[in-house]
């Protein structure tokens, strides 16, 4: 006789092998809950039907009209329906032509979806009915199982009469494997005498009487298995501080996991359906630990052992020690040492526990370390503590005084002394000090502050007196004195001697000069104030002819400066400031008034009238000197010659040296666009000037004359040439940029450690030959480069090793369009843009060759390039157009490091090679080969049902040979791109599969962070996947500086084939793991498939069963009365009256008639489902042949799918610990949190949703029977 559960069982398992885990036909829940909603009557069980019209029927407790479909396969698995409807009396029935042989029906109800039990029966109208063969259990790992069933024919013959012996055959695929001779019983049992295969089996039986042969029996389908193979398990951190590690590895789906030390459980998974598991122990103690993972499937074999070995170490650390200060100190800038442990990381605090810097203890116990900035002046207690490599801390070193005082005089620049100025500028510096706030200067006289002023930041300062009334006429010595502002001085500076004087000096005295000479610049002398300043004038034309001062006595000469005419001349000295502009003749009065003159310019031959005024030393000018007259002859020397600049060239430089030749002995004066300037000449006849100022931009004219020993002036020489604006290249962002991008690049660079920048120093050693620093139009000047991969975004490289089963290839092509990515800034301010425009592009293939290491080759091409670069200065100038072309070919090898599921960030490094493959002029390459080191970062911030949000994050460093363009200096550059993507839930093939903002900023390292030597991005754009695994990006950004390459606006188009960028590897980044010690269902199971308990295990005996037994006697059996040992009503489900029973028992399931009740969002139950939580354990415990109850959690669908797996787990957690406080053994419960993937109502109401948040309880495991004396207890 076959049990309806029994036969439930095989067609559930049998429906899983042959159509997979996901059947339509298949919902558990559903099928549980519809137990007494459909109930199938006839044929029943082993029924022998005379008529080949089969009558099926039963009842239904469904709505009437509900439509039922009965469904018989027959021995060669054939299906045979019939549909009908359920009637208003709850009964449905159909009708079948059948023919003979056996057949295993089962009805199906539509409304709510569920299939009933397999049933077997024969159809006889004549011959020999066929017998039935029982299902066996699958899957098994016994590859000769007992067969079993029934047969209406038996042998009647004790005397063995061939003709009347009943003799039954099972067969697979028409092979007999197993033969009775002689059936004497209506149930029969053949065991098998040689091993079936692993695999799916399909098993039907015929019986043989006196030369006839019945039809074939209903099919026997199952799976044997004999094997399982070794889990891997994963390599844990070793030595680690973590005294709870979570282990993690892959299995095969469905296998109880578990992981043993010495024996000793530490704990136990289920692998997921994806093949990966992780479980967490209890606290692990200090030491080596051996981990051995095995893992059993459902039929019951269990994998041999694999073993990973780890280490704990949670052990204190020791204080490191802090060596003694000097102190106190003139010098902020501190170097701590001392002692510690080799390998450890010490810092140093202060009291206000603020760190200062920190250090690592060399192989030799020693440490030291500086601060990044200097010290405040002030008193220190200081201490240092040590943290190990795996990240226990010490306690703190004994403490070490420290007292820091920087306030050290300032630096007093002596002021212009004598002045006329009642209110001078007193100027100076701070001494060996950098400038800080709050530091002021003030300027004593005596006690008597004369004014203060503040530090600015170069370390300089400057005060005016407030009026003419703090410095009135005299002799002042003044001090300078550092304070900053919180009540701290410092010494006072040297004394300055300012002398206040503002009387004008006496008119000087000229000297009557030899008359008539031939000399056009003759030497003029006289007497004036001591020390003053004096200016000789032409009398006639008022034009200076030279300007000296008078000596201590008073006197003085000068020499015009320029030759006079033939002729009588007067003169006389004027006394002039002497910060004056430039005159003919300048002198000093000696300490006897006397002085002396030279013309700085030729005079003309004839008369001339000389005057002369003096200056003193504080400015003040006396009157006009009488003047004096002399005669000039005329002699004409030969003309100098002008070199430099040459007649008509173009000069960027704004004070040009000009250069020529004159002949030996005569000196050469120069006039510049009518100023008149003396040249220094050189011995072999070289003359050259420097203009005082700058020039302006345009045409300027220059001529030049020689002058003879007798001051005769020649011809003059003309020349004309032309200044040109220089100016500066620039990116596309007008306004400068941000300094962001700077800071980024120098906290990047100073936290490089020195090893690793002597590694990228080799690197460049390596890979670039001596490059020179000529200017040259070959220089790189476009930034953009696409990410190598799909699992990047437009230029941030992503860092996700590829997982086995994830796709090898991709293939990208990228177009690159930029507008004003280099553009002329001249010295006036205007802008002229060089390159208007440039279209591009970038073939691209990326392979992952082996496990982390991928190479990608990238091809960069320049469509075509608007620009003119003819316009620039001549240093700079180049073609009026621009080629493009091919660029330069980069080779890109990855390695992968890390993968978020199991590390909690990816983590990749790669080095690129670009090699000279691109053709001149096109702006894309630098000539030489060029190599990148980059480091990659990812991290999924946020994963739930409403879409995900990605960060990735590069840092690179690229090496490049020098050039300049204007005044930029490329070469090496440092860099950092960073990006943020949001990844919505799948939908429609055409709304973006991932939308994201990204910047990128990089820096020139041999420019400094000058102007323009830092270019920076940003970037916004999506991914659109058509079909599956093309991917098309739109991207747009813009400059965020004024960096060389940084266009005003950028739009790039991307297509290929790159199911990463499509989002098609990974459905979840983050898999569940809970550290509790009941049995854990990871968030990646819970979404997937769920894994289907295996029914009850029941075994036929080879005799009629005994009736059910009822141990109350009240008329219910035992396996289905929630009272077994108290006589009840079946109305009360077999408890006494008086109490309302809400818990039912069955052999596959204990429901509850009401929900068990917890507070908002949390795991406690509340008091009012103590008494139904009761009353389940009273079931449990007097039904002891369920041995093991799977208790599930269930939400609804509010809230991200994390969270409800998590929430469902600890509420399922909370109910096995209730039921374990009431006495249930822990071994006979399994908590499982399902969360929201299995509802049983519509998540659409408030009604719905509050049905699908519950607790249900399952049975997975049932007490077997033995079916015949001799059979082990376990068959």
């Amino acid at each position: 006789m076959l049990k309806l559960s029994s036969a439930a069982g095989t067609i559930i398992s049998l429906s899983l092998v042959l159509a997979g885990c996901g059947s339509d036909q298949w919902n558990r829940d559903g099928r549980d809950a519809a137990l007494s909603v459909l109930t199938p009557r006839a044929p029943a069980p082993a029924e022998v039907v005379r008529s080949s019209k089969v009558f099926f029927s039963g009842r239904s407790s469904a709505a009437s009209g509900g439509r039922v479909t009965v469904t018989a396969i027959d021995g060669q698995n054939r299906t045979h329906t019939c549909a009908t409807t359920i009637r208003s009396d709850q009964t449905w029935s159909c009708t079948q032509q059948l023919a003979d042989g056996g057949y295993t029906w089962t009805a199906q109800i539509a409304t709510p979806d569920f299939s009933s039990a397999g049933i077997d029966f024969v159809v006889r109208t004549r011959g020999l009915a066929a017998p039935t063969i029982d299902p066996t259990p699958s899957p098994t790992r016994d590859s000769s199982p007992i067969l079993t069933g029934t047969s209406s024919v038996v042998s009647e013959d004790e005397d063995n009469d061939e003709d009347d012996i009943v003799s039954l055959f099972v067969s697979e695929n028409g092979k007999v494997i197993c033969t009775i001779r002689s059936v004497t019983y209506d149930q029969w049992a053949c065991p098998l005498s040689t091993k079936l295969a692993d695999g799916a089996h399909l098993l039907t039986a015929v019986i043989k009487k006196d030369g006839s042969t019945s039809a074939m029996s209903n099919p026997d389908r199952f799976v044997v298995k004999t094997s399982i193979g070794a889990p891997t398990m994963d390599q844990v951190p070793t030595p680690s501080n973590v005294t709870q590690p979570v282990l993690s590895g892959r299995g095969e789906p469905g296998a109880v996991l578990s992981v043993t030390d010495a024996g000793t459980l530490l704990c136990a998974a289920t692998v997921s359906a994806g093949g990966s598991w992780t479980c967490t122990p209890a606290t692990l103690k200090d030491g080596t630990h051996m981990a051995s993972a095995t893992q059993q499937d459902a039929a019951g074999n269990v994998s041999r052992a694999v073993t990973v070995t780890f280490v704990i170490d949670t052990r204190p650390v020791g204080a490191p020690t802090l060596d003694a200060l000097k102190s106190p100190t003139a010098e902020p800038r501190v170097t701590f040492s001392g002692t510690g442990e080799a390998g450890d990381q010490v810092s140093v605090v202060d009291t206000f526990l603020h760190t200062h810097c920190s250090g690592r203890v060399d192989n030799t116990a020693r440490w030291s370390c500086s601060p990044a900035d200097p010290l405040d002046d002030g008193d220190y207690v200081l201490a240092a503590f040590q943290v190990n490599p795996v990240g226990n801390k010490s306690g703190p070193s004994a403490p070490q005084l420290l007292s820091v005082r920087t306030l050290n005089a300032p630096l007093f620049t002596a002021p212009r002394s004598p002045t006329r100025e009642p209110t001078p500028l007193l100027t100076g510096t701070l001494d060996g000090a950098a400038a800080r706030s709050a530091l002021s200067v003030a300027v004593l006289d005596g006690e008597r502050q004369v004014c203060s002023g503040a530090v600015d930041p170069t370390g300089g300062w400057s005060c005016h007196p407030q009026d003419a009334a703090s410095l009135p006429d005299g002799t002042y010595l003044l001090v300078a004195r550092l304070t900053d502002g919180k009540g701290h001085f410092s010494g006072v500076s040297m004394a300055r001697v300012l002398v206040v004087d503002r009387t004008p000096p006496k008119a000087p005295v000229l000297d009557q000069p030899a008359s008539p000479t031939r000399k056009h610049l003759p030497v003029l002398s006289g007497t004036a104030e001591a020390a003053s300043a004096v200016t000789v004038t032409d009398a006639d034309s008022a034009a200076t002819l030279c300007e000296t001062s008078a000596n201590g006595q008073g006197a003085f000469n000068c020499k015009p400066n320029r030759g006079l005419t033939a002729g009588s001349h007067q003169f006389s000295a004027t006394v002039t400031d002497a910060d004056s502009a430039a005159t003919l003749c300048e002198t000093s009065a000696n300490g006897q008034g006397a002085f002396n003159c030279k013309p700085n310019r030729g005079l003309t031959a004839g008369s001339h009238q000389f005057s002369a005024t003096a200056t003193d030393a504080a400015g003040n000018v006396s009157l006009p000197a009488a003047p004096v007259g002399v005669t000039i002859s005329d002699v004409v020397p030969p003309p100098p010659t002008i070199d430099s600049p040459a007649d008509g060239s173009e000069v960027e430089n704004s004070r040009p040296v000009l250069t020529g030749r004159t002949a030996a002995g005569t000196t050469v004066q120069v006039t510049l666009d009518g100023a008149i300037y003396e040249a220094q000449v050189a011995p072999d006849g070289t003359w050259t000037l420097l203009p005082s100022a700058e020039l302006s931009f345009g045409p300027h004219q220059v001529s030049a004359a020689a002058i003879d020993a007798d001051q005769n002036v020649s011809d003059p020489a003309q020349s004309a040439f032309k200044t040109v604006e220089s100016g500066v290249a620039r990116g596309g962002c007008s306004s400068g940029g941000a300094t962001w991008p700077l800071v980024a690049f120098a906290m990047f660079l100073a936290s490089l450690p020195r090893r690793r920048v002597r590694g990228l120093a080799l690197l460049a050693a390596v890979a670039l030959p001596v490059a020179a620093r000529a200017q040259t139009t070959s220089m790189d000047v476009s930034l953009f480069r696409p990410a190598a991969g799909g699992d990047g975004f437009a230029a941030v490289e992503g860092a996700r090793p590829p997982l086995p089963g994830e796709q090898r290839f991709e293939v990208r092509t990228w177009t690159d369009y930029a507008v004003h990515p280099l553009t002329f800034r001249s010295q006036l301010g205007s802008d002229d843009v060089l390159v208007r425009s440039r279209t591009g592009g970038w073939l691209a293939l990326q392979a992952h060759l082996l496990g982390p290491l991928s190479v990608s080759a990238q091809l960069p091409v320049t469509y075509s390039q608007q620009g003119d670069l003819s316009n620039l200065p001549p240093s700079s100038r180049g073609p009026s157009s621009l080629l493009g072309g091919f660029g330069d070919l980069r080779l890109t090898p990855r390695l992968a490091l890390l993968r978020q599921e199991w590390a909690g960030i990816d983590l990749a490094t790669q080095v690129s090679l670009e090699f000279p493959t691109a053709r001149a002029r096109t702006l894309t390459d630098d000539g030489r080969v060029r190599a990148e080191g980059l480091l990659a970062i990812g991290r999924r911030l946020v994963e739930s049902g409403r879409g995900d949000l990605d960060l990735l994050g590069n840092a690179f460093l690229r090496l490049r040979p020098p050039h300049e363009l204007l005044d930029v200096k490329t070469g090496n550059e440092a860099g950092l791109r960073a990006g943020i993507g949001y990844l919505p839930p799948r939908s429609r093939a055409w709304l973006p599969r991932r939308v994201y903002a990204e910047m990128e900023a990089r820096t020139f390292l041999r420019a400094g962070f000058a102007a323009g030597t830092s270019p920076a991005e940003w970037r916004v754009g999506a991914t659109v996947c058509p079909v599956r695994g093309v991917a098309v990006d739109l991207a747009g950004g813009g400059a965020l500086t004024d960096g060389v390459g940084a266009p005003r606006a950028r739009f790039l188009f991307g297509v290929g084939w790159s199911p990463s960028a499509c989002n098609e590897n990974v459905a979840s980044l983050r898999p569940f793991v809970r550290p509790a010690p009941l049995p854990v269902q990871v968030f990646s199971e819970a979404l997937s498939c769920p894994p289907v308990p295996s029914d009850p295990k029941v075994v036929q005996a080879a005799y009629v069963p005994e009736p059910p037994a009822d141990r109350d006697g009240d008329g219910v059996p035992d396996s289905d009365d929630s009272c077994p040992d108290q006589p009840g009503p079946v109305a009360n489900y077999g408890c006494p009256i008086g109490a309302r029973q809400m818990v039912t028992v069955s052999a596959t399931r204990v429901e509850i008639l009401e929900q068990v009740r917890f507070d908002t969002n949390k795991a406690s139950i509340k008091p009012q489902s103590h008494k139904l939580l009761d009353q389940v354990a009273g079931v449990l415990i007097s039904h002891p042949d369920l041995l093991l109850v799977q208790v599930e959690g269930h939400t609804d669908d509010r809230g991200s799918a994390l969270r409800n797996i998590v929430l469902a787990q600890s509420r399922a957690e909370a109910v096995a610990a209730y039921l374990e406080a009431k006495g249930v053994p822990a071994e006979r419960l399994r908590a499982v949190g399902f969360g929201q993937g299995r509802p049983i109502a519509t998540n659409a109401s408030t009604a719905g949703r509050a049905t699908n948040r519950r607790v249900a309880f399952t049975v997975l495991q049932t007490r077997s029977r033995v079916i015949e004396a001799g059979r082990p207890p376990d068959s």
